[in-house]
């Protein structure tokens, strides 16, 4: 009997801001995006357009096998091109 894998979109390369790593600030390697967030979106991107997609989210979205990041808001902004996508996600202090 074969196991049906459900494939998710995970954050594969990560490069933090010298303030993200200061403040420990950190999306994790092969974390799951959440469906909900633009980043999802993004590369859901069927009409090809590769427009820059902006949201405020909750990082608390986010999960790893360890659980989930920090219940705080963030600016999100997405992008795609070709088969990946690009993001910069900002804390939002409001």
């Amino acid at each position: 009997m074969k196991c049906k894998i459900d494939p998710k979109l995970r954050a594969l390369e990560l490069i933090p801001s010298i303030s993200a790593v200061d403040s420990h600030f950190r999306i994790h390697k092969n974390m799951e995006i959440p469906e909900r967030s633009v980043i999802y979106r993004a590369f859901e991107d069927v009409d090809g357009s590769g427009e820059i997609l902006t949201a405020q989210e909750n990082l608390n979205w986010w999960r790893y096998s360890r659980g989930r990041l920090k219940n705080e808001n963030a600016i999100v902004d997405a992008r795609k091109s070709g088969e990946k996508v690009f993001a910069l996600i900002a804390k939002n202090p409001l």
